[in-house]
């Protein structure tokens, strides 16, 4: 087991399903999150997440976004697009206003608890590279030199 930062503990297990099964059983889970990604076994604080650096993040840039953000960047709205791969960072695919996921993350109990009603949450299907050309919200089309189109 190993503190990182002084901020979590980290380990790895042979049985990660089950270590994050007696681990739940015994920690107060109102103060902590438990989880594993492959072999490895997380235990963070709740207050500890990547979502919440996002929010700092977007409250750096100008606030909450809006006319107060764009302000802050010159008229540049903020935007903030996040790509992952764990339950470590549903936390921040919910709070970005574009989550780049796999089908797997999605299909996860906790997946679909944190992302329902995202609205700007595109999942990518398993042995499918991320293509620049599918299309979500908000995402301008683009034209034959890859620069976004007028959409006529």
């Amino acid at each position: 087991i190993r503190m990182v930062d002084g901020l979590f503990l980290f380990t790895k297990s042979r049985e990660p399903d089950a270590t994050v099964e007696r681990l739940t059983a015994v920690l107060d889970r109102s103060l902590v999150s438990v989880f594993t990604n492959g072999a490895k076994v997380y235990v963070l604080p709740k207050g500890l997440n990547k979502g919440r650096a996002v929010r700092r993040l977007r409250a750096a840039l100008g606030g909450g976004g809006g006319p107060a953000a764009e302000a802050a960047l010159g008229g540049k709205p903020v935007y903030i697009v996040a790509a992952g791969d764990s339950a470590f960072d549903l936390p921040m695919l919910a709070a970005a206003d574009l989550a780049l996921l796999p089908a797997a993350l999605a299909a996860d109990h906790e997946g679909k608890k944190i992302l329902a009603g995202h609205g700007n949450a595109v999942v990518i299907p398993a042995g499918k590279p991320f293509s620049t050309s599918w299309s979500w919200p908000g995402k301008p089309r683009s034209g034959p030199t890859g620069r976004p189109s007028s959409g006529r």
